[in-house]
């Protein structure tokens, strides 16, 4: 228990916020970017039943912002 403990604790103190941050961000980027070149192709969906406008997630707090 208390080695689980201690491994635990070191994981903690080695994370940085600020590099976690930009590695989510470019994963975010990274999706959003296969999103869009499958999404160029061939529409399934007329034009006039798509009635919400897509957003660019630009980084973490886009989606921290949407509605669940």
């Amino acid at each position: 228990m208390e080695k689980q403990r201690g491994e635990l604790r070191r994981t903690y103190e080695s994370l940085n916020p600020a590099k976690l941050k930009k590695a989510i961000d470019a994963k975010i980027a990274q999706l959003y970017r296969a999103y869009k070149k499958k999404s160029n192709g061939p529409r399934k969906v007329e034009a006039s039943r798509i009635t919400s406008k897509k957003l660019v997630p630009s980084m973490v707090s886009f989606l921290i912002g949407q509605p669940v």
